[in-house]
């Protein structure tokens, strides 16, 4: 969307939100923290501009028609030289 992400760091968002790089990430159930780097963010927009450019630039990396190309990939390397009888006996 072009903006900066705060996020909190649980779960699996620490996995797609790296801190300070594509956003930043604050702990979870925190108000002040979150309100802090929401404050941190309108403070320098130069850093906001920043973060939200690298967020942009790797949300291709979720597209599910890129994430499904990637499973399908996996599979078809797993099945490569085996037959579907092989696979039943398993």
């Amino acid at each position: 969307m072009g903006v900066p992400v705060v996020a909190a760091d649980t779960g699996g968002i620490p996995d797609v939100i790296c801190h300070e790089r594509n956003g930043l990430l604050v702990p979870s159930g925190d108000p002040a923290a979150l309100a802090g780097a929401i404050s941190r963010l309108l403070a320098d927009p130069s850093l906001a501009s920043t973060l939200a450019g690298a967020a942009k630039a790797e949300v291709g990396r979720y597209d599910w028609n890129v994430l499904a190309q990637r499973v399908f990939d996996i599979y078809s390397e797993v099945l490569e030289g085996h037959s579907m009888m092989e696979w039943l006996k398993l």
